[in-house]
């Protein structure tokens, strides 16, 4: 098998938007229709969102909000917290 990212067209959005979790996740993520309206919603934000797909099947969605924390003003510390996940800052103006 042969996992890969790939751009969300106009040729796979449908079949994306179909993509669901499991029950027991649905309290902890959106749905990927929601999440790709609310990407519209904010271009500004540079939204970063492509298809998982294993062979040639999607499976899943991937994003980054890097560059909605960027827009914000959030910088990367270097560190990461017990989940792996990248610590941003925010500086304060004084």
């Amino acid at each position: 098998m042969t996992t890969s990212l790939r751009e969300i067209t106009a040729d796979n959005e449908a079949v994306v938007r179909t993509l669901r979790t499991t029950p027991d996740q649905e309290q902890f993520v959106s749905t990927v229709d929601y999440t790709l309206r609310e990407a519209a919603n904010e271009p500004e934000g540079n939204p970063w969102l492509r298809a998982i797909y294993a062979d040639d099947l999607p499976v899943g969605l991937e994003g980054s909000p890097a560059g909605f924390y960027a827009r914000l003003g959030f910088v990367a510390t270097g560190e990461h917290n017990s989940d792996g996940e990248i610590v941003l800052r925010l500086p304060l103006q004084e």
